[in-house]
């Protein structure tokens, strides 16, 4: 509990604090583009978690050092996958246990990982933390929450709620009120925790975060309502819009339409002028015809 209070100082909220992948260093911005040749999930996946975990800090009140590593720890999180067989990652169905096994590993194998390299050792937490639970029934080690690192305590969060909500090759997505549902149930104490621990009853999940993160998905259903009704509202101003220009065009052509009916009727007119004088003339000159006839005659 020191831990959680230390890491709350002042926090400036309207700080933009989000990490972009161009942000990264190269090191940690060539693994990740190494995780878009696994599956089309996985690099999307990490993403993902890294912008709820930067939520989830924001809620908490970290500071601005500690938000951003949270985030890099979280973009990287997944790191082992590139480890792990292409049969296990995309598979369409449930796996084995033996499956499931190979699978656990890619948290130690991102930790390795992250050991190797100097740009990813601050940030090992991510890879080797995020699948540990309160109550010790998380893996790799099993620790409880006295020795879970806060960071992956967020971290465990974040990917738990993009991995039930998002669809996978094995799943098809699942709507946000249920996975809240699954998320705050694993804030229960669980049937297979081990006895006499002191964190038998922690729950696998840390309660404080579940419940910003339950913060977190409010303001973005606002936020997308929000969005949605100036969209409509847009939407209605173009529709009066195109009827004022329907309005005008229709104004313009029965103008256009009258101006061509009295340019037709001047032309009528003038049609029956010349059609009087070129009578007029074919009487002259038969009346000319005429007297040069009786002249002749004569």
């Amino acid at each position: 509990m020191e831990k959680e209070i230390d890491l709350k100082e002042s926090f400036d909220f309207y700080d933009q604090t989000y990490l972009k992948t161009y942000n990264l260093n190269k090191s940690i911005r060539y693994q990740l583009n190494l995780l878009d040749s696994l599956d089309m999930f996985t690099r999307k996946h990490s993403e993902n978690v890294a912008t709820v975990t930067c939520n989830l800090c924001k809620k908490l009140h970290c500071t601005k050092g500690f938000t951003e590593y949270c985030v890099t720890c979280a973009y990287i999180h997944d790191i082992g996958k590139m480890f792990i067989s292409q049969n296990i990652l995309q598979k369409n169905g449930k796996l084995t246990d033996e499956e499931f096994e190979i699978m656990k590993t890619h948290t130690t194998l991102g930790y390795q990982l992250c050991l190797k390299d100097k740009a990813l050792r601050p940030y090992y937490a991510g890879p080797y933390y995020h699948h540990e639970a309160l109550d010790g029934t998380g893996y790799p080690q099993g620790l409880l929450k006295k020795d879970i690192p806060y960071e992956a305590q967020i971290i465990r969060v974040a990917d738990e709620f993009d991995a039930i909500v998002s669809k996978r090759q094995y799943k098809s997505h699942i709507n946000i009120s249920d996975a809240l549902k699954i998320i705050i149930e694993n804030t229960q104490p669980s049937p297979n925790a081990p006895q006499g621990t002191g964190f038998t009853n922690a729950g696998k999940n840390n309660k404080l975060v579940v419940k910003k993160l339950i913060s977190v998905v409010f303001d973005d259903t606002e936020y997308e309502i929000a969005c949605t009704m100036n969209y409509l509202k847009y939407l209605e101003e173009q529709i009066k819009r195109l009827k004022n220009i329907e309005h005008l065009i229709t104004k313009k052509i029965l103008i256009f339409i009258r101006i061509i009916f009295l340019v037709s009727l001047r032309i009528m007119n003038l049609l029956i002028i010349l059609i009087k004088f070129f009578k007029s003339i074919m009487m002259l000159i038969l009346l000319k015809r005429r007297l040069l006839m009786t002249y002749f005659l004569k």
